[in-house]
Formats: C-alpha cells, structure tokens, sequence
C-alpha cells in the first residue's frame, strides 16, 4: 500500500504523514499523522480527553495454511451467537482455572483475564462485505475494528481510522482493500 493509494482513497494525507513498514515478521504498512479528533476514557474514576491521529493501516498479511481458507475465514470471522460467546467465555475460564492449579497464573491474574476477555468476547463482531477478495469482513472487538479480507489463500487487514464515523472508516477500508487487490493482480 503507497501513499498513493491511501491518498487516492483518503485525500488529506500530508506528505509529512509517519510512514511505519513493520519488520521482517511483523508485516505492516502504516500511515498516521495528527487529526482534530478526540477521544476519552475514564481511568480510575477520571475522565480523561486524548488526541486521536488519523490511521491508515495494512496489516496480518499472511497465507492461509489451511485446506479450506474460504471455510476458515468464514469461521474465524463472523459474530458469535449468545450460546458460542458462553462457550467460548467457559473455555477461557476452565483453561485458566488449570493454569492457576498449576501454578503458571495467580488468581489475580485468572480474575482480570477471565474479566478482560468476556469483555472482548462480547464487543466481538463482524459484518460479511461482498465484493471484495474471496471475502471480506469488518469489525473486531470495540476498540479494534478494520477489514479482514481473504484472496484465495491470502489474508489481510486493512484498518482505516480516519473518522470518527465508522461508515466512512469502513468505506475508505473497503476502497483500499480494493486497490491492494487490484495492483496485486
């Protein structure tokens, strides 16, 4: 992904945007750069107001070793029911239980595991996209949400976090992933 795409997609990328292309493991294409957004959080009983940059991100690149990609994919990215969200919550909750019989965790460290992830357990979602790959999905947990595509046997994310509309995010995601694929061709 060139800053030519993301400014083909996403007009307003300043030449002098942070430009990060991860490492020889970590396969990413990054572009970031100051926005007027804002966001806050509270953080133990405080409210506190942070500068959001804008973010344009390619990331996850990898091959799909699996013999059905396409079922994979479908599998791994789709919203859960309320009876595979308590599955998947009792799984979790029974392997760190053996984890603190044995040692490796304490119960502290059960508790805010067990609490950390029933919270991303729940945010957890994902909307079928057409035509885009062999297919697509958007959506993650709340505070990581892009576009998983798969490419026959390839798999991608493009995260566009340029708005604080998440249609327009997910629009701009979707024509960048639509480049990628078709310079990949």
């Amino acid at each position: 992904m060139s800053a030519d795409d993301v400014r083909a997609v996403i007009p307003g990328l300043p030449a002098d945007a942070e430009h990060y292309t991860g490492t020889k493991t970590l396969k990413v294409c990054q572009y970031s750069w100051p926005s007027e957004r804002k966001a806050s959080r509270e953080v133990m009983g405080r409210k506190i107001e942070y500068a959001v940059d804008n973010v344009v991100c390619l990331k996850w690149i990898r091959k799909v070793k699996s013999k059905d990609p396409l079922g994979r994919f479908r599998n791994s990215y789709k919203t859960m029911t309320p009876e595979e969200k308590a599955q998947a919550k009792e799984a979790f909750e029974r392997a760190m239980a053996a984890k603190v019989e044995s040692g490796e965790v304490s119960r502290d460290g059960k508790k805010i595991g067990t609490s950390t992830t029933g919270s991303m357990v729940d945010s957890l979602r994902f909307d079928a996209v057409d035509g885009v790959g062999t297919a697509a999905a958007w959506g993650g947990t709340k505070d990581s949400i892009g576009l998983k595509v798969l490419d026959v046997d390839w798999e991608f994310e493009v995260v566009a976090n340029v708005s604080d509309d998440e249609t327009k995010n997910r629009e701009a995601a979707i024509a960048l992933a639509k480049r990628i694929l078709a310079n990949a061709e």
